[in-house]
């Protein structure tokens, strides 16, 4: 079974990571994108033939997360994928 990896946040640093994931050998397939705009989803959809979600699905449905959002984003980011995690003591 391939893990799935999810790219949080993909703005310019966000998708550079997505390229460099893909050119090292990830089934596009296998990765799970998230944007705050619609038409940038679907922008990376055709482009890299990724899918995108919501945070919420990218954190219950993926083995990796990638988080590349600005600084000042972040906690809003991990409060939001909080309740979507596995606790550490299920692990």
């Amino acid at each position: 079974m391939s893990q799935k990896v999810a790219v949080l946040g993909t703005g310019k640093i966000g998708e550079a990571l997505l390229s460099g994931v893909i050119r090292s050998g990830w089934d596009p397939a296998d990765l799970l994108v998230t944007a705050r705009r619609p038409e940038r989803a679907r922008e990376l959809q055709e482009r890299h033939g990724v899918t995108a979600v919501t945070n919420a699905e990218a954190a219950k449905n993926a083995d990796i997360l990638i988080l590349t959002v600005k600084p000042q984003d972040m906690g809003t980011l991990l409060d939001e994928l909080a309740p979507h995690l596995p606790a550490a003591d299920d692990q």
